[in-house]
């Protein structure tokens, strides 16, 4: 790629700097910037982030402004970095740099090592490339791939990132359209990172699904922030920066129009369009018929390439690749909460009255007045079927909307009014009874990540948690005092549980990488007394049996395995017994958990099912179907007659274990779900996943009792505590308790 005028144009200035810092004279920005005024914010960033640097000045500082570069024969496999991270192979290659797979020897773990190409080492480039580690590590999100250092090796800039395990969305696109729910969840996940780059100022310009990964669990991370841009240095930053396929018009343009939060909303919803249809909305045989095709043409509808497309979901689509930006969702954390009110329930009028708003606006906008119709619920008898993911978004009470069809004269309709006319209770019926809102009584802070894990001890004095940042802690139930750390994995914590006595802590590795054991540890000391080898991919659930007898384990090895301790009353491992695998399972095992009478072991799958087995002879007794993507969470009535299940389908799932039954499907309206557990009494549910708060739930119709909130990040999950109380922990790296005696006793 050969750099623009304007870019050596700013390589020139950079290297004058640099002479002139070498020499012991540091010239201001205003000063190399007299005659080019305009580029005065980029220039003021790039010299900030070049004193940055540990090696603050390059060896060559002749100053020739040559745009040309020397090759990169000194990174190579093993090529070992700052005396820490050995790089192992090549995983990827972008218009900016080549990522390698590396081994950090300091902290034993798998990290990402991108580096520039030859033709991007000039002064600039580098500093560009400085700018990159430096706006990305301001962005601590747990669906942005995380900065955690920067070097230099042979005067070569590289920049040290998370590893993430896994793929492009782009390897998913080249397989063709996928599944409603599964574009939804991801396009939704990712527009809640994009908008936590957007608070913090950020406009990313290059959403595509190569700068999308995905982890082994499907978990979407936004990456290549190389072309981000703040509102600051805006005004210099002329020329055309992206991938053209996925500009916004105003973008693609190239003549300096501002770019925002919504320039990215377009560029989601050509991913978006993709993932749907298999094609692009806009596609030519040459950049300019390209650009003039986004900035006049209109896209064909999703569902006229992919009639399995539901209307809801073609309407999002439509809204977010409209050619006027102020047409467009506000942010993408708007676009993101439309696609996760409209996932998982049945179909409202306002929502048909949406994708009627989006066609005229994008069709007949300068048409006049737009007559906007609302819909009854009912669907007339010769409409077509809707399956269960053509669904539309939710009303509040639940109840379904039977008014009179009402004709509007308006030319838009916000989102506040169409909630509102929706969940107005019709005449006759009660008003609605607003449901509780409860905060968090106690918040225990201390790890560095994500807490993954709970478990508390039976007679509710300890919690114990795991955590992404490899360690697990004891805490004082009542208090919220850190009583010990245990350290000895080295990778992510997937599940801890505790011994009926409480006198044994296990926890089992798993996250991003392949620690893949099962440890032992004495509550009392910390200790770790035993370390169990077997499993051949990440551990992401471990149950103890409350008889005490054996531990069961999960994995994504796609194994399931019984393993039984033997200590001695002084808590001296003296050796473990493995029984058979319980194997074979059609895809990774998310969830496991025992019965009251430690007689079976519920698993729940990738393949979206739930596995009833006999815990002795590891035999399948029960096979459930009905979610339509991963089982994240399963647990035991305290009966052992029926299960809960959450599933990345945004619904919960009650089940009769006798006959193998649905009792009652949930709709929390929470996005993908991690977590769903029984409350106390076995009245109510309580379940939370992608978004940032967790339900209360009736048991019998589904009513929503309460809503937590307090957490900044995705709830992991959830475990009834001491005294009628819940807790949770969450990607914001924090545990909380929350009291339910007041909802439970109204």
């Amino acid at each position: 790629m050969t750099p623009t005028g304007s870019e050596c144009l700013i390589d020139d200035l950079i290297d004058r700097w640099e002479v002139a810092f070498a020499a012991g004279r540091e010239l201001s920005p205003e000063e190399l910037c007299g005659e080019h005024p305009e580029l005065l914010a980029v220039v003021r960033e790039q010299i900030a982030a070049l004193k940055w640097l540990p090696s603050p000045h390059r060896d060559d500082s002749s100053g020739s402004g040559d745009c040309g570069a020397a090759t990169h024969s000194v990174f190579g496999s093993g090529t070992l970095l700052l005396d820490r991270y050995r790089l192992l192979e090549s995983v990827g290659d972008g218009g900016f740099g080549s990522v390698w797979r590396a081994f950090d020897a300091e902290l034993e773990r798998y990290v990402a090592v991108k580096i520039p190409h030859p033709s991007r080492t000039s002064g600039l480039a580098n500093v560009q490339f400085l700018a990159e580690a430096r706006r990305l590590a301001k962005l601590q999100h747990p669906g942005i791939v995380q900065v955690f250092d920067v070097g230099r090796h042979e005067d070569v800039v590289f920049i040290v990132t998370a590893f993430v395990d896994g793929r492009t969305l782009a390897t998913d696109v080249a397989a063709g359209p996928a599944s409603v729910h599964e574009a939804a969840s991801v396009i939704a996940r990712v527009a809640e990172s994009l908008h936590a780059a957007h608070e913090q100022g950020f406009v990313h310009r290059d959403i595509k699904p190569a700068n999308i990964l995905l982890d082994q669990s499907g978990q979407p991370y936004v990456t290549d922030f190389g072309i981000a841009i703040t509102a600051e240095v805006q005004a210099g930053q002329p020329g055309l920066s992206g991938t053209l396929s996925y500009m916004a018009p105003e973008q693609a343009r190239g003549n300096g129009e501002p770019v925002d939060a919504r320039t990215d909303v377009f560029a989601l919803g050509v991913v978006l369009y993709e993932l749907l249809t298999g094609v692009r909305p806009f596609a030519a045989d040459n950049p300019g018929e390209l650009r003039r095709r986004i900035d006049e043409a209109q896209p064909v509808p999703p569902r006229a390439v992919n009639p399995a497309v539901p209307r809801w979901l073609e309407a999002i689509c439509l809204r977010a690749l409209a050619r006027d930006p102020a047409d467009r969702f506000s942010s993408t954390r708007e676009m993101a909460d439309a696609i996760r009110a409209a996932e998982g329930r049945p179909l409202q009028k306002y929502v048909l009255a949406a994708v009627v708003v989006v066609s005229l606006v994008l069709v007949g906008k300068a048409a006049g007045p737009t007559l906007i119709v609302w819909l009854r619920h009912e669907p007339a008898a010769d409409s077509e079927p809707r399956s269960e993911l053509d669904r539309g978004v939710p009303q509040t009470s639940g109840r379904s909307v039977a008014e009179p069809a009402t004709v509007i004269e308006s030319a838009t309709v916000s989102r506040t009014d169409v909630a509102r006319e929706a969940t107005s209770p019709a005449p006759g019926e009660p008003a609605l009874i607003e449901p509780a809102v409860i905060k968090s009584d106690l918040v225990l802070r201390g790890h560095t990540s994500t807490v993954s894990s709970l478990a508390v001890s039976a007679d509710g004095r300890h919690i114990l948690s795991g955590s992404w940042d490899n360690t697990l802690r004891l805490w004082n139930a009542h208090a919220g005092d850190s009583i010990r750390e245990f350290h000895g994995h080295t990778e992510g914590i997937g599940g801890v549980a505790l011994s009926s006595d409480g006198k044994l802590a296990a926890s089992g590795a798993g996250h991003l990488y392949r620690d893949a054991t099962l440890r032992l540890w004495d509550v009392e000391t910390g200790a770790e007394q035993h370390q169990f080898k077997g499993h051949t991919h990440n551990i992401m659930a471990v149950a103890w049996a409350a008889n005490g007898e054996f531990l069961v384990t999960g994995s994504l090895d796609t194994t399931i395995r019984r393993w039984i301790p033997a200590y001695s009353p002084e808590m001296t491992m003296l050796g473990t017994r493995r029984q058979p695998d319980i194997n074979n399972w059609a895809g990774q095992v998310w969830a496991v958990a025992v019965s009251p009478d430690s007689s079976r072991i519920l698993a729940g799958l990738r393949d979206h099912s739930i596995r009833l087995i006999d815990a002795e002879s590891g035999q399948q007794l029960l096979s459930l179907g009905g979610h339509t993507d991963q089982v994240r969470s399963v647990v035991f009535s305290q009966t052992g007659t029926r299960c809960l299940s959450g599933s990345l389908d945004g619904t919960v799932r009650l089940w009769n274990l006798t006959t193998g039954e649905t009792i009652q499907v949930f709709h929390p309206d929470l996005g993908a779900i991690h977590t769903a557990i029984f409350g106390p009494d076995e009245t109510s549910i309580l379940t939370g996943g992608q978004h940032h708060s967790f339900v209360m739930l009736d048991i019998e119709d589904g009513r929503l009792l309460a809503r937590c909130t307090g957490h900044t990040g995705p709830i992991a999950a959830l475990v009834l505590g001491p005294s009628r109380t819940v807790l949770s922990c969450s990607h914001d790296a924090s545990i909380r308790r929350w009291p339910l005696l007041a909802v439970l006793t109204d």
